[in-house]
């Protein structure tokens, strides 16, 4: 039977827009999730048990973020690929552990804004040129229900700060990226906007390069940690504009409060070098000690918003393939002592089959 030329053209579109468009990562049989957009989130559910455990171990609300690679047989701890999905706990909307962004992509480092109510997080583009690289990444907003997806400005997202004063929201960004052989983006400075008006930039730094990946600001917004850059770990005066060297290392993060304490992550990537706010080194507190780890590398250690809980990210091995006798890298919560010279207790967040990244953790403040 013959058709007519319009006809053959009809099935010929509809064939074509019925099928899948090559890309394997597409395929991928963990993605059974839907790929309609929500704008409205669903109504809360009644917490889960581990939600509940998870409320119960930090004493409040809490929500954790973080990037998933979608390949069960390696890792990507820089987050430069584009296979990864966003995924997000709530303790209170009795969902689990749910996709936030529903399309394959790059969410390196992740953060959740200071009310709770969104994710900032930056698409990391790499440029290879010749035997080293550099990189032209875009920073991103989206609601934690998952709505709202949108474009901010180029740089790559460091810190969220809050503003005592006014309580406005403020992204400090590395800026102008440099050529260079690391695996991380290196930047000539550091600028900061306002949240909900990313066309007004303000110089914060460039009396060094600064390391991505290892920047956090203290409470008051006078004090920063970071790599000036790798490996070299510091804490930074705003108000001298000044930097004071710590020690070597990756991963630099500052207390969430003014006591002006910070750590460095040692080389081994098993433990932080604590330091008070002359510089003086005060404890080296093992990080790789819970029992799913078993003493293998962790990456990714970053401080919540509460000074006595951080995440991390493990078991990582030294090579790039996930062997681990099996076990996933997962994202777990550690609580420190109140001198933060040793972590307490722990609790697993993610329960997965894979690798997961760039943790970050909101705990209600009003909970506490």
């Amino acid at each position: 039977m013959k058709h007519p030329l319009p006809v053959l053209l009809l099935l010929s579109f509809l064939a074509t827009a019925c099928s899948d468009g090559g890309d394997d990562e597409r395929r991928s049989k963990e993605r059974t999730h839907s790929k309609s957009k929500r704008e409205v989130a669903p109504a809360p559910l009644p917490p889960t048990s581990r939600e509940l455990e998870l409320s119960e171990f930090t004493g409040a609300r809490t929500k954790a973020v973080w990037t998933q690679y979608q390949n069960p047989d390696k890792t990507d701890k820089q987050g430069t690929s584009r296979r990864h999905l966003l995924y997000a706990i709530d303790t209170a909307d009795g969902r689990g552990e749910r996709i936030v962004v529903d399309e394959l992509g790059s969410f390196a480092f992740p953060i959740i804004t200071p009310d709770g109510e969104q994710i900032v997080f930056t698409r990391k583009v790499k440029i290879i040129k010749g035997e080293k690289r550099t990189f032209d990444p875009t920073i991103m907003i989206v609601n934690f229900d998952g709505s709202g997806l949108k474009k901010l400005r180029g740089g790559y997202a460091q810190e969220v700060w809050e503003d005592p004063a006014t309580g406005k929201f403020w992204v400090y960004a590395g800026d102008d990226f440099a050529l260079s052989t690391s695996t991380a983006p290196i930047c000539n400075r550091i600028v900061r906007f306002p949240l909900d008006d990313p066309s007004v930039t303000e110089l914060v730094w460039d009396r060094t390069q600064v390391g991505t990946d290892s920047f956090a600001i203290s409470a008051d917004g006078k004090r920063f940690a970071g790599l000036f850059p790798w490996p070299k770990g510091g804490l930074a005066n705003l108000e001298a504009m000044d930097w004071e060297p710590l020690t070597n290392g990756c991963w630099v993060s500052i207390a969430p409060d003014n006591s002006y304490r910070s750590w460095v992550f040692d080389g081994p990537h098993k433990n932080l070098f604590m330091f008070d706010a002359e510089a003086q080194q005060t404890a080296t507190v093992q990080v790789n000690s819970h029992p799913h780890i078993k003493g293998h590398e962790v990456y990714h250690p970053r401080w919540s918003n509460h000074t006595r809980f951080f995440a991390v990210s493990g078991p990582h091995t030294s090579g790039a393939r996930k062997k681990n006798r099996g076990k996933p890298v997962e994202i777990f919560l550690g609580k420190f002592s109140p001198a933060l010279d040793n972590v307490e207790s722990w609790f697993q967040v993610s329960h997965n089959s894979l690798p997961d990244a760039y943790p970050d953790i909101w705990i209600d403040p009003q909970g506490r």
